[in-house]
């Protein structure tokens, strides 16, 4: 009984304990914004694997997005995510379908990234720092 019983505890020993897994996840989410991260840090605290994260036009322009996202990551210590810049325009809407749209079924109280351009203060020549030598412009983001 007692070799029986040597055996199984060898057994035990030396078979191999499944390790925990995490999920694997391709995070896709509209970057223009502060709730736009919400997402990441969920999964980071889930423990999930974070294979990539993909960028589009959504509510902004992808490249604005990618910028986004990219400092984010900087910020959180978190560039060994991999970011994947995608479609420039929606693959079947257009700024013409989107007016007509809006000409057949009432007024489209937001656009996206089709709404009309928006004039700023310093379009119109004026410095809306105040002098601030510290702001950020969007030259001093680095892409990639």
């Amino acid at each position: 009984m007692s070799a029986f019983c040597y055996l199984i505890f060898c057994f035990l020993i030396f078979v191999p304990t499944p390790t925990k897994t995490s999920n694997k996840v391709i995070v896709d989410n509209d970057w223009n914004g502060s709730a736009s991260f919400i997402p990441v840090l969920l999964l980071l605290d889930a423990a999930a694997e974070i294979l990539g994260i993909t960028v589009v036009t959504g509510d902004s322009w992808v490249d604005q997005e990618t910028l986004h996202v990219l400092r984010f990551l900087e910020l959180g210590n978190l560039t060994k995510i991999p970011v994947y810049k995608g479609a420039t325009y929606p693959l079947l809407n257009t700024p013409f379908r989107t007016n007509t749209w809006g000409i057949m079924h009432g007024k489209i109280p937001y656009k996206g990234a089709f709404e009309e351009q928006n004039v700023t203060a310093e379009a119109e020549g004026t410095d809306p720092t105040g002098g601030n030598p510290t702001r950020i412009v969007l030259s001093a983001l680095p892409e990639g």
